[in-house]
């Protein structure tokens, strides 16, 4: 089993992906950003609904229509979306 060794309090300088950003998604999101873990400024998410977009912007995260885009230069990538979506990625 892989230890974390990151001290607590410190904060994570990687970008991260979070790819969906619908109920589940955004959940996930808010998590990160409450925890302090990560600068707001590190997160992409990508969802095809404007609507999710615009939530997930509103925390101050960046957020796009295409994967691909979050995923460029990620330390992490979270799937955030239903199996049945997995094709349209």
């Amino acid at each position: 089993m892989r230890k974390n060794h990151r001290k607590r309090g410190t904060v994570m300088s990687d970008k991260i992906a979070l790819i969906g950003a619908g109920n589940m998604g955004y959940a996930i999101l808010m998590g990160i950003i409450k925890s302090g873990c990560c600068e707001k400024s590190n997160i992409v998410a990508a969802d095809k609904s404007e609507e999710c977009r615009k939530r997930a912007a509103s925390e101050g995260v960046l957020a796009t229509p295409d994967p691909a885009v979050a995923v460029s230069g990620a330390s992490l990538v979270i799937l955030a979306v239903k199996p049945n979506a997995f094709d349209s990625l």
